[in-house]
């Protein structure tokens, strides 16, 4: 999704069940928007996604794409991403390169569940242990990150 609107501009994409109530929020942000959010891997019982609501007061664009057009290349962002991994188990390192929020969250199976992997705020860099694939990493970053599989001793 992108947002190309006033940098003092509230940004914020919503999703609505059948009843009109409100599901989720995928985006709220104050300013430009440029990223990649993840919507749809767990199951919400007895509700049902029908609207999407978008709120900005400068032009945005969206596209939809199913969770397997996402990328396979796991290495730097600057915002938002979704990415595939299928590789073996082991450790990862983190870096988040942003003095804001910084979550990395993994889904895997047939009936996903979400598995917050780190949250951080502020500058950081660690090892995480991470799950073999194939799994949908979702990251959620309002700044730079970088993402290596194995460990980084520099």
């Amino acid at each position: 999704m992108t947002n190309n609107g006033a940098d003092d501009q509230e940004f914020q994409v919503e999703v609505y069940n059948q009843f009109g109530k409100p599901m989720s929020t995928l985006i709220d942000v104050m300013g430009d928007y440029q990223g990649t959010v993840a919507y749809g891997l767990t199951s919400q019982l007895g509700s049902t996604p029908t609207t999407i609501l978008i709120t900005s007061s400068g032009n945005w664009s969206i596209e939809f794409a199913p969770i397997a057009s996402a990328s396979m290349e796991i290495g730097a962002g600057n915002s938002d991403d979704v990415l595939l991994y299928g590789g073996e188990a082991g450790p990862m390192t983190v870096q988040s390169l942003t003095s804001g929020a910084f979550t990395l969250t993994t889904y895997a199976g047939n009936k996903p569940v979400a598995n917050v992997v780190t949250t951080q705020t502020g500058l950081w860099t660690g090892q995480v242990d991470f799950p073999a694939g194939p799994l949908v990493l979702v990251v959620s970053s309002d700044g730079a990150w970088n993402l290596h599989v194995g460990v980084d001793n520099k």
